[in-house]
């Protein structure tokens, strides 16, 4: 399954996301994730 999270919002949102995103990527490793940011957002999702 492929999921795409669009957080195009500001920097505290898109931080306080990221625990669920990680949350449901440990619970369902089988789900592809992708997510929709801001250009300078982008670092906090890069890993």
């Amino acid at each position: 399954m492929r999921v795409l999270v669009v957080k195009r919002d500001k920097l505290g949102d898109l931080l306080l996301t990221t625990p669920v995103l990680a949350h449901v990527k440990s619970v369902r490793p089988d789900i592809e994730l992708h997510l929709l940011a801001n250009d300078y957002n982008a670092w906090v999702a890069i890993d």
